[in-house]
């Protein structure tokens, strides 16, 4: 686990130790793009990942969609998600920011596009189970 940072190693470690824990919460790509790598000649860890249901920004998304509307959600985004991120110096993924513009936008056109995403997620990293 030496090539992920020392977060989503400690998160990777107690998976592979934990046969009770089921889930792996995660909005780093590039830390999922890095731990699919490792499966390549490892069948423990492949079926170990196979077994456990990743959720990742886009899954998170939709479900707190579906569950407090459009409104809601790019309100959030909007007014708290940005400023937050603009008092850190970092900055909202552009793809959330396109999903839940400042103005108009709708329901629909907004889960359309984060299934999308999971979607592409699923087929780049199909060594994990999205929910």
């Amino acid at each position: 686990f030496e090539s992920l940072d020392v977060g989503e190693g400690q998160l990777l470690a107690v998976l592979c130790d934990e046969p009770r824990v089921s889930r792996l919460v995660t909005g780093d790509k590039k830390a999922l793009d890095k731990v699919a790598a490792l499966t390549f000649g490892d069948e423990q860890l492949r079926t170990r990942l196979q077994e456990t249901t990743v959720l990742c920004l886009e899954s998170i998304l939709l479900g707190l969609l579906e569950k407090r509307g459009f409104g809601v959600i790019q309100a959030r985004v909007r007014n708290k998600w940005v400023k937050s991120a603009e008092s850190v110096l970092d900055a909202v993924d552009p793809f959330v920011l396109e999903a839940f513009p400042a103005t108009g936008g709708s329901e629909d056109r907004a889960a359309e596009a984060l299934r999308e995403r999971l979607s592409t997620l699923k087929v780049r990293l199909s060594q994990f189970s999205f929910d």
